[in-house]
Parts: C-alpha cells; structure tokens; sequence
C-alpha cells in the first residue's frame, strides 16, 4: 500500500513519539472540499437538456421516416419519439420553477409544443391543454418568486 510521504511521516513521528512515552501532537484536520452548492432548479434544468436531446432526437426520426406514403411503422417511430419529449416536457410542467433559469427551463418544454409557430399567438385546441398548463404553472411560479421576494 502506497501512502502520501507528507502521512507517512506524520504517523512516523507519532510512532516514535509514543515509543519514547511522548504525547503526540495531533496534526491539523484537512478540510474536505465542500461539494459546490446545487442550483435550486437543477431538476428542471436537467430535464431541460434531456429535452433537447430528445427533441433532436425527434426531428431526426421525422426526417429520416418522411415518406409519401403511410407505414404503420414509421407512423409507431415517429409517435415514440413524440412520446418521449411529450413526458420530459410534462414532468417539467410539473416541477416548481424557483429561479429564472428554471422558468425558462420550462419554456423550452412550452417551446417545444409550439415549435411549428414563430411566436406563441396562435392556440391549437388539440394541444391547449399543455399550452394552458405550462403557462399558468410559469405564472404560479413567478408569483410565488415575488411572495418570497417582498
């Protein structure tokens, strides 16, 4: 077993200290590195960056099954790969945002619903249900930022 040569002494000197009935100074404590501290939203911000892949994983299915024609399998791929970022997305909704990092963690899932569209003015009903929940979950989040703040 290999030790460090700066322990090795210090337990030689206190080997030898004992053996000449010495009392052994005790060597100052290494502070440990304290771990950095966790972002409060790195759940979401974590969840951001699966979505992302996930979405580029998507787009790449997309564009590798565009066909004329229908097959129910290509059609099962792309739904699976719909899938996927439609449960990132929704576990994001789900999470409080406390810092503007997270809320815009959580407008990247709303983003991703939207993608087809330049700005967020036009509302698909077939897809408002998420729209209508991402947005009032980024609005309780921002309210309960300035019930902590005042």
């Amino acid at each position: 077993m290999r030790t460090c040569t700066s322990r090795r002494n210090l337990l030689e000197r206190v080997s030898t200290a004992s053996t000449i009935g010495v009392a052994a100074v005790a060597a100052p404590a290494i502070a440990e590195p304290s771990p950095a501290p966790r972002h409060p939203d790195a759940e979401l911000l974590r969840l951001r960056d699966a979505l992302e892949q996930a979405w580029e994983a998507e787009e790449a299915t997309y564009a590798r099954n565009a066909r004329p024609d229908f097959v129910q399998a290509i059609e099962d791929e792309n739904q699976a790969a719909f899938e996927k970022v439609l449960a990132i997305a929704e576990r994001m909704i789900d999470l409080p945002a406390t810092t503007l990092e997270g809320l815009l963690a959580k407008a990247t899932a709303i983003a991703w619903l939207k993608r087809d569209e330049p700005r967020f003015e036009r509302i698909d009903y077939q897809d408002a249900w998420l729209d209508t929940w991402g947005c009032c979950s980024i609005a309780n989040d921002l309210l309960m930022m300035r019930r902590y703040r005042a």
